[in-house]
């Protein structure tokens, strides 16, 4: 590593250890991805299941809010490429698109055009485990050539400190309230579409006992009386659209 490569790194992780909000630490993340030569960023929940809605598992991203709400429109977070890429992205580091197994499957079609629209060719993703037990995964999207070793070793050590001081701040609201986790969110997003708690099961897999249990937690953490006000508050705080 040459002292301007070992310069940058330390500079990086010094400027993603003193922001003071999630704004700031979004600028630190957007000077990793020009510097490393990458086109955009997502730093996003890692989901455990198949049928969560990416729009609610973004935290910060270069990429616009249209492009996830498309991707979900058209049922693409259950495309078996897209599983296919969230397991390679976290399990292998760094990808190359042109690798991942062909599908014929219509979604996994659509998901390649619109890669390729954006020109994510390639990437490397961080996954950090958080004390709320869900993991925070951070990944650096474009169409720059494969990460060297010593690139992937330094951009290994800004992430983990973007990812752990991320959670130190954590996704809090002016009023100072707690995040709902990833499947909260989901639920009462589609508790705002206007959509039963069997509804919602349906549509997510669950059971009605267990949709309502992350009804509860969320009406719970914001501080909330009913479904009704649990809805109403998420959207004016935009916990959700």
């Amino acid at each position: 590593m040459d002292f301007s490569t070992h310069e940058r790194q330390h500079e990086l992780q010094a400027a993603a250890a003193v922001a003071a909000t999630a704004e700031e630490l979004e600028s630190v993340v957007e000077r990793v991805t020009s510097a490393f030569g990458f086109r955009d960023y997502i730093v996003m929940v890692i989901p455990e299941t198949q049928c969560i809605r990416l729009a609610y598992l973004v935290r910060m991203s270069s990429l616009p809010k249209s492009l996830f709400e498309a991707f979900d429109l058209h049922g693409l977070s259950s495309a078996p490429l897209t599983r296919r890429l969230l397991e390679q992205s976290f399990a292998r580091s760094q990808w190359l698109f042109e690798d991942l197994p062909a599908s014929e499957h219509p979604s996994s079609r659509r998901l390649r055009r619109l890669m390729g629209r954006h020109k994510l060719k390639m990437g490397v993703a961080f996954a950090h485990a958080m004390t709320s037990r869900e993991k925070l995964g951070i990944l650096f999207l474009g169409d720059r050539p494969p990460l060297s070793q010593s690139e992937q070793h330094d951009l290994s050590l800004i992430a983990r400190k973007v990812c752990s001081h991320y959670e130190g701040i954590g996704h809090i609201s002016t009023a100072g309230l707690c995040k709902l986790s990833a499947r909260e969110l989901e639920v009462v997003g589609w508790s705002a579409e206007g959509k039963t708690s069997s509804e919602i099961a349906s549509i997510l897999g669950l059971s009605d006992h267990t949709v309502n249990a992350y009804l509860a937690n969320a009406i719970r953490k914001l501080d909330c009386v009913n479904r009704t006000q649990l809805v109403a508050k998420a959207l004016r705080l935009k916990l959700i659209d």
